[in-house]
């Protein structure tokens, strides 16, 4: 009997064994199961008795960690998730800046109606340029929203010229390339009044804002506006407002040809560049007078006392007369003057900049009109600034550096 006994104890045991030895995988066919520590523990030995065997200690496989996604950052799946529009603004300067095609918002997070998303949108985007006129080269915005996913996917659209999209090598013959600002005045003079002109803008570091100012302030003689199409590919022309384009280019060739004939009557071969600019301001300020009905009937004083053409026809002009007239009988000269627009003595001026003895100064001839002496000829930057004037000095310097 105590054999059987015996014998009992001992089968029972080997079953224990066998089993505890089944919780451990010995196939090296399958990935091992990844544990906290990468050694595993030795199996237990079997004992005399089942009931004094350990349980088998269980295996831990330890939950993956998933960072939780910061406020205001992009989500792995690419998808910006803002909670105000001033994030929106931010996430857009970013992508614009980093030429993004698309750009993705899950709006879950703003309290606001969807009928309302896209304006909102709309108006982060109108704060971008406001905040940073660099970044105008992106034109436009187009977002679209789907209430089903909560996702608004924004397309955004870039001028080529930013984009090295322009094809240089195989431009159309009537397409103008520009490089520079000095480029873009030559190129609106032989435009004229063309309303529509392909153009090829092949320098990306030129800034739209910039191109923008000098087709306003240098451009037209002030009867014919221009401005670029919406992606930076065509310049347009159109006429002052009142008047058709037939005018306004009469007008800017009576201004040529006047300025042709002033010219040749007071300037003498033997004069060097500075007394010939001296020539041109005498002329200027001793021959037109101030138009003052500025002041004392703006409505009635003619649009021409605003351009050279009064100053040479009418022999009178306010501010912009008396710069447009300057700047366009030193350009005469073979010399690059420009017009400055600002403030002077506390209103709106124009005056002008321009090559003088190897550099470039300011000149201002409204302030020494009918002046026996000047204070206002071949002037430092410091000076205007010192005596009344202030303008956008990054404006004049990106023309003459």
């Amino acid at each position: 009997m105590k054999n059987k006994i015996l014998i009992m104890v001992v089968l029972l045991s080997l079953l224990t064994f066998s089993a505890c030895t089944k919780s451990v995988n010995t196939d090296n066919s399958q990935s091992p199961i990844p544990t906290v520590n990468s050694t595993l523990s030795p199996t237990p030995k079997a004992t005399e008795s089942a009931t004094d065997m350990p349980s088998p200690t269980p295996v831990i496989v330890p939950e993956p960690t998933i960072a939780p996604t910061p406020a205001n950052t992009k989500t792995p799946d690419m998808i910006y998730k803002p909670k105000t529009s001033p994030d929106i603004t931010n996430y857009l300067i970013s992508a614009i800046k980093n030429f993004e095609p698309t750009i993705s918002f899950d709006m879950s997070e703003m309290e606001i109606l969807n009928n309302t998303i896209n304006n909102t949108i709309y108006n982060a985007y109108f704060n971008v340029l406001y905040e940073d006129s660099t970044l105008k080269y992106a034109y436009s915005i187009d977002p679209v929203y789907d209430s089903s996913t909560g996702i608004a996917i924004c397309q955004i659209s870039y001028m080529p010229y930013k984009t090295g999209e322009v094809d240089i090598e195989n431009l159309s013959p009537d397409t103008y390339s520009i490089s520079s600002y000095q480029e873009l005045i030559t190129v609106t003079g032989k435009i004229g009044g063309n309303m529509t002109t392909p153009i090829a803008i092949i320098n990306p570091n030129l800034d739209f804002d910039t191109m923008q100012l000098v087709l306003s302030s240098q451009c037209g003689s002030g009867y014919i506006v221009y401005t670029f199409n919406n992606n930076a590919t065509k310049i347009l022309a159109n006429p002052s407002i009142g008047l058709t384009i037939d005018l306004c280019l009469q007008k800017i060739s009576k201004i040529d040809s006047d300025a042709n004939q002033i010219v040749s009557t007071i300037i003498k071969k033997e004069m060097s560049d500075e007394e010939q600019i001296k020539a041109v301001y005498d002329y200027i300020t001793s021959t037109v007078v101030y138009d003052q009905r500025y002041y004392t009937d703006n409505k009635n004083m003619p649009f021409d006392s605003t351009t050279a053409y009064g100053a040479f026809e009418n022999k009178m002009a306010i501010c912009g007369g008396y710069a447009n007239a300057f700047s366009i009988l030193v350009s005469k000269l073979g010399l690059e003057c420009y017009n400055v627009t600002g403030i002077g003595n506390g209103e709106n001026h124009m005056w002008n900049v321009a090559e003088y003895n190897g550099g470039y100064m300011f000149f201002d001839c409204t302030f020494d009109r009918g002046a026996e002496y000047y204070n206002y000829f071949a002037k430092t930057q410091e000076h205007f600034q010192t005596f009344g004037h202030s303008w956008n000095t990054d404006f004049t310097d990106s023309l003459i550096n």
